[in-house]
């Protein structure tokens, strides 16, 4: 059977940008040169997208009749530029294309959102994929009643939609009580807020990240928070290394952090070298994501693994159970993992 990977690599490009182009993305810019090469593989190769017949589905024009493809939308907060930044953004939206392929949900709009949304976007569509925080109060106004499927680690939680999160606070209270195991007493914590984006139009609110509230209230309930010790910027490596600086300039450093993403975390221990501070010897760094470079940083990052895959498919399932009938809105939490490497001073498999 021919895959998207075969394409890909008959075009000599990205899986990626294969995926996008032939999922319709029109927030993604690419030539016309090599739209013309991907499709050119697809006719080469006879590629065609899986599709397989929803079980228990009624049968329309006798025996072996095909069922429905169900027309599906991706309403996306983060930008291009976002997914390059923190690759958890493109993950989900990666891990959402494969299993809506696999679940003969086909991706017809992708929408970004950036700038006033119209009021049709979604017209026509059996339903929605939302990721990122968006104020679900908003949606009916782009959508109408149709079933929707909400994919964030935001706190709030609308009972008319399915949700998909991970169980970032339980995770950070771990990650706490770990870092006190192996005797550290004042902990630190950099990260970023979150923006709400109010939709149809393009307005944001800022609120706590999840990760942010949790270390609080951890360290509140232990009685050691400080908040001095806590510094929020944007979710990059070079806002990572810019908290840590001042953190630095102080004079005095907690001696353990935990970092709200793993780019963060590279520009912190990049900061933190550049002082003239070790890791994990002078300050231990716990983060989160478990990003592919997480495992070859120097030293290697103790993190927390999102599993992004398993997010994204929780949400396409429930998605598409709801397009089979089901009625009641329905809440997943995809637990976490953490990967205790040489970065917080623990020992590997701890």
């Amino acid at each position: 059977m021919v895959t998207m990977k075969d394409v890909a690599r008959h075009a000599n490009i990205s899986e990626a940008t294969v995926s996008r182009v032939l999922n319709g993305d029109k927030t993604f810019s690419v030539s016309d040169e090599t739209r013309q090469r991907i499709h050119e593989a697809v006719a080469a190769l006879g590629y065609k997208p899986i599709r397989r017949r929803k079980k228990n589905a009624p049968q329309k024009g006798g025996e072996g009749a095909e069922a429905k493809d169900w027309k599906v939308g991706l309403l996306l907060t983060s930008s291009q530029e976002d997914e390059l930044n923190d690759p958890y953004f493109m993950a989900i939206r990666l891990g959402i294309e494969k299993y809506c392929s696999l679940e003969s949900l086909e991706i017809r709009t992708v929408v970004r959102t950036v700038g006033q949304l119209e009021e049709d976007v979604f017209a026509g569509l059996d339903g929605i994929l939302v990721v990122g925080g968006v104020n679900t109060a908003g949606i009916p106004e782009v959508y109408g009643e149709g079933p929707v499927v909400v994919i964030n680690n935001m706190m709030e939680y609308d009972e008319r939609y399915d949700k998909v999160t991970s169980d970032l606070d339980r995770a950070v209270e771990k990650m706490v009580d770990y870092l006190t195991e192996l005797g550290h007493q004042r902990i630190g914590f950099i990260g970023g807020e979150e923006c709400l984006t109010e939709i149809p139009e393009e307005r944001w609110s800022v609120v706590k990240d999840v990760r942010h509230a949790a270390f609080e209230r951890k360290m509140q309930l232990l009685g050691r928070y400080n908040p001095e010790d806590v510094y929020i910027g944007e979710w990059s490596a070079a806002d990572g290394n810019r908290l840590m600086q001042e953190a630095i300039a102080k004079g005095t450093l907690p001696t353990a952090f935990l970092v709200g993403s793993d780019p963060m975390s590279i520009g912190v221990i990049h900061a933190l070298r550049a002082a003239g501070l070790r890791v994990p010897e002078d300050v231990g760094i716990l983060s989160f994501d478990d990003i592919e470079a997480a495992q070859f940083v120097n030293p290697p990052l103790s993190t927390v693994r999102i599993d992004t895959e398993e997010m994204a498919r929780w949400a396409v399932l429930l998605l598409k159970d709801r397009l089979e009938g089901r009625t009641h809105a329905v809440k997943v939490v995809v637990p976490s993992q953490l990967l205790v490497r040489s970065s917080c001073g623990g020992r590997n498999g701890d």
